[in-house]
């Protein structure tokens, strides 16, 4: 509807008039015209962009993202429904659904396939917010569509159209839409209109035949002759009914927001007849009447601006649009006194105002109930809950955006904000907490005294370090006794020093890293196990020279003594040394931080510098126990009683064996483990080399006592009894020495098997300086290892 000026055609000093009328329209939904192509259609409602804006900004506030759509087959329903869209995707939402009620064909009441179509989305939709985007056109279709059907609790939010309905009888739709709200135009009071209304009656409008007819309808009663007279249930009026009994008074809630917008337009046609008359600059007012012509109006009504009653501004724009205010109304129905009837009260709970500052438009009344009568507290319409920090949105194949999984974020990440779409890599030096949502310091560990393993490798390594300095003491206090003597007590004590050192190499591992710590270990254990394999090996060279010397005129025999000894020592330690002192100052190690190993923990460690030096290393200490192995095994087959080649042998194979398992382990493991590997394999070799070679010389020093005493005072004195002699070496016959001294071999022949100081071995005695000048090492070792099974 619209307020209407017809224009003529005829000349005025104001120009050409258009051939058109003047119209305001003051109704919702007229869309009669296109407004864009219609210079003189002016109108006091907003367009229905304002109420898109304004309900886009009811989602936001209120975090509604996954809402459904329901508009109108017209050119309003689909522009509005794609404005809507895009209004829904700026603030992050989505739409669950679009259903389209079509306008066409009003008189088939059929119940049709696309009507249950929209009833059956509604029911299985998740979306509890529900946009319903009409024009008055299609409120005949809304009840169609809906009079049969209680749907489920949601929230609706309707355009202008649902305020215009009228009560709703249908106790079905009263369910349904209890609690809607909606986007209506703002309505102000105007002044003394209530007063009109409580005071208006028939009497002062006698022949007013519109107004019979729309009392006739409120209160079921005609007047005078009146069309209605004919019909049941109308009665005569008394004249004294009242509008204040009416339902339009109910709860003091008189909904006049139409009566407001034909005031407005015709204020605007009063300033603009105003503004008019000034223009004109003439006091004759009757001579004004007589030139004016409608279509003149249109330049003043373009260029009119008047407060309203609450002192807002009054203006149109270019589109001829008024200042876009809307009021947020919740409507609740009721039953009413009379049985069968429906009452509803429309509440206003904010407004709109598109002219406002941008975060200021949309203001929300502060009321108890908001969300009532269906949801206690604001309902969440979302597709998929939000996922809390700590976990990321992963979005679900063939869904939109807003349909997603919550997915932990892996470790070492972490999501702070609510539906993070990516998680954040901690720092370096920072961890994830259990919850995923914020970073905290890793834990620093190292292979600390302090812990359970820092005290058993210590205790170990402190215990192997005083078993080994024990033996040590013990070989220097025998060491003038021949079973010392033969052994090569220099090189036993370099190599129990050597293993000591060995032993103590963990402690340097131990503890947290330094520039010093991390340069000295690996030296320290390598140079030390270097001396010690390269005194096993001489021991081993030595051992078989001096099987190979007993022969006459054999060129060994100048190598018998420490001189050979202590140069195989001295020379393999030195290339050891040279390998290491290359390794420090070319490729230093350094301490450094291992991040990656273990979640949540900084591992302290040595970095090598360069691991192809440190093979290097435990290369030539491999090559020099290898070449220990194979001698001592070429020489185990020497007398049966003479085992000091098994020994090494053995000392050697578990040896190698170690430290050939030692590489896969050291490749495969990271962190502290890498570590613990290496002081595995340095106190299992050492403790082998200890058990192997000494242990047993230590068992005949301390089980056969009173055997190592009569030897030694033998070979002191330059004699020995052969009943002895021969007692202590009953194979000497296996011995090379013993066939290059025949008288030695026959006398000793003599007396095989007599007891100890028996007359004969009494009577016969020899002097042991010879015998042993050439052959004491091969003959004593073979004498003590005779001890040791007897």
């Amino acid at each position: 509807m619209s307020l209407q000026l017809q224009s003529y055609r005829s000349q005025s000093s104001l120009g050409s008039p258009p051939s058109h009328n003047l119209r305001i329209g003051y109704c919702p939904g007229d869309v009669t015209f296109k407004v864009n192509q219609l210079s003189s259609f002016y109108r006091t409602v907003p367009n229905e962009l304002s109420e898109i804006n304004a309900i886009s900004l009811l989602l936001k506030q209120f975090a509604f993202k996954w809402v459904g759509i329901i508009v109108s087959d017209d050119e309003t329903g689909y522009r509005a429904s794609e404005d809507f869209k895009k209004s829904i995707k700026s603030t992050g939402g989505c739409v669950a659904f679009l259903e389209v009620i079509s306008v066409k064909n009003e008189e088939h009441k059929v119940y049709s396939s696309a009507e249950y179509k929209i009833m059956s989305t509604i029911w299985h939709s998740t979306a509890k917010v529900i946009v319903i985007f009409m024009n008055v056109k299609s409120i005949s279709r809304f009840y169609h569509e809906f009079y049969a059907h209680k749907l489920p609790k949601k929230l609706w939010i309707t355009s202008s159209f649902f305020v215009t309905l009228k009560v709703i009888e249908l106790r079905s739709i009263m369910c349904t839409f209890n609690g809607t709200i909606s986007v209506g135009y703002h309505q102000e009071e105007i002044p003394e209109f209530n007063k009109f209304l409580y005071e208006v009656k028939p009497s002062n409008y006698p022949d007013d035949r519109v107004f019979e007819d729309i009392w006739a309808l409120i209160f079921i009663c005609f007047l005078n002759n009146s069309s209605y007279k004919e019909r049941p249930f109308f009665h005569r009026c008394t004249g004294n009914e009242s509008l204040s009994d009416t339902s339009i008074f109910t709860y003091g809630t008189l909904d006049s927001r139409v009566p407001y917008q034909i005031y407005t337009a015709v204020y605007a046609l009063t300033h603009a007849l105003n503004d008019m008359f000034l223009h004109k600059n003439t006091s004759d007012f009757i001579k004004f009447k007589n030139t004016f012509h409608p279509w003149q109006l249109n330049e003043f009504v373009r260029k009119v601006h008047f407060p309203s009653p609450s002192g807002d501004e009054m203006y149109f724009d270019s589109n001829r649009d008024p200042p876009a205010r809307l009021d947020i109304l919740k409507t609740y129905y009721f039953d009413s006194d009379i049985p069968g009837n429906v009452k509803n009260v429309k509440i206003k709970i904010g407004s709109f105002d598109q002219t406002a500052p941008v975060g200021e438009q949309l203001q929300i009344n502060n009321i108890t109930d908001l969300w009532g009568p269906f949801f206690s507290q604001e309902p969440t319409s979302v597709c998929s809950n939000s996922c809390t920090p700590g976990y990321r949105k992963s979005k679900r194949k063939g869904k939109p955006e807003c349909c997603y999984d919550c997915v932990l974020c892996s470790a070492g990440e972490i999501s702070n904000i609510t539906d993070a779409v990516n998680c954040l890599k901690c720092p370096e030096d920072q961890w994830s907490n259990e919850e995923g949502n914020s970073c905290i310091l890793k834990d620093i560990e190292f292979l600390s005294f302090m812990e359970p393993l820092g005290y058993i490798i210590t205790f170990f390594a402190f215990l192997l370090s005083l078993i080994t300095a024990v033996l040590l003491v013990i070989f220097i206090k025998y060491r003038n006794t021949p079973i010392v003597k033969a052994n090569n007590r220099q090189i036993s004590c370099i190599l129990l020093v050597s293993i000591t050192i060995c032993f103590l190499c963990p402690l340097l591992f131990i503890g947290r890293p330094t520039h010093i710590s991390c340069m000295l270990r690996q030296s320290v254990f390598g140079i030390a196990f270097t001396v010690a394999v390269s005194s096993v090996l001489a021991k081993t060279i030595t051992v078989v020279i001096a099987f190979k010397a007993t022969k006459p005129n054999s060129k060994l025999k100048r190598w018998l003594g420490n001189r050979l000894s202590n140069r195989i020592v001295l020379i393999c330690s030195l290339g050891e040394t040279v390998i290491c002192a290359s390794w420090v100052i070319y490729f230093p190690p350094f301490p450094e931080s291992d991040t990656q190993s273990e979640y949540g923990k900084i591992i302290l460690l040595c970095n090598e510098g360069s691991v192809s030096m440190f093979f290097c290393v435990v290369g030539y200490m491999g090559i020099l126990a290898l070449l220990s192995f194979l001698i001592a095994f070429i020489a185990k087959d020497f007398p049966d009683r003479f085992n000091e080649a098994k020994n090494i042998t053995f000392s050697m194979l578990l040896f190698c064996s170690v430290w050939i398992s030692f590489i896969p382990a050291y490749l495969s493991t990271k962190g502290r483990k890498t570590v613990a590997v290496e002081i595995f394999a340095i106190l299992v070799s050492g403790s082998g080399l200890l058990g192997c070679i000494f242990l047993p010389k230590c068992y005949i020093i301390f089980t056969k006592r009173d055997l190592v005493d009569l030897l030694d005072e033998g070979v002191e004195s330059g004699f020995i009894d052969l009943t002895t002699f021969a007692y202590l070496v009953p194979d000497f016959p296996k011995i090379p020495a013993f066939h290059h001294f025949p008288k030695v071999h026959k006398s000793l022949s003599e007396v095989k098997g007599r007891p100890i100081g028996s007359p004969m071995a009494k009577s016969k005695q020899f002097p042991t300086g010879n015998l042993f000048q050439g052959t004491q090492c091969c003959l004593v070792q073979v004498v003590i290892q005779n001890m040791s099974l007897k």
